[in-house]
């Protein structure tokens, strides 16, 4: 009987200064409404020990849940993130009088803008006034998914039709469109 010889251990490799590899720092994204919670992420990402391995965070604006519940806020939340097709979105902001990054060409930040074309102090929109302002607006049927009944529609529309109903996972749609943005 003959002895088969045992197979060699891989040679070790010892890293030498030519060879060893740069690892790149992460990048977190926070997405924060400010204040006091985003000063501590700074501070926090700014210690020595995270410093090392993690880059200065970005920030990205956050959007309150609440601010979905009415038609308005949450198309103009929808045409910022860049969910909307472009004719809708620009006859949104040609109803309501912005400029499209959320401060009503004012420089305020706070997302009002100058609404003309509105009766009521109420930022709803109802049906007959998203007719008004898709009125000249082409539906756009071929490039969409969807019921027969859903593609006969603007997109905006039928976003806001089935937002209504998602209430608890509006906070999910705030974030996913504020990853957006």
């Amino acid at each position: 009987m003959t002895r088969q010889a045992l197979p060699l251990p891989p040679p070790v490799l010892v890293p030498s200064p030519q060879r060893k590899r740069q690892r790149r720092k992460l990048k977190p994204l926070v997405i924060s409404m400010g204040g006091e919670r985003q000063q501590d992420i700074i501070e926090m990402f700014s210690h020595p020990a995270m410093a090392a391995h993690f880059d200065p965070p970005v920030f990205s604006p956050g959007i309150p849940q609440r601010e979905l519940r009415n038609q308005r806020n949450l198309l103009m939340h929808a045409g910022r993130a860049g969910i909307l097709p472009p004719a809708e979105w620009e006859a949104l902001l040609r109803y309501y009088g912005c400029d499209g990054n959320g401060d009503g060409g004012n420089g305020g930040g706070n997302g009002d803008c100058n609404n003309n074309n509105s009766s009521s102090s109420s930022s709803d929109v109802t049906r007959s006034h998203l007719d008004e302002i898709f009125k000249h607006v082409p539906i756009d049927s071929e490039h969409r998914k969807g019921s027969e009944y859903d593609k006969r529609m603007h997109y905006s529309k039928e976003l806001w039709q089935k937002a209504k109903g998602i209430n608890r996972g509006r906070n999910v749609l705030a974030f996913a469109l504020a990853h957006l943005m």
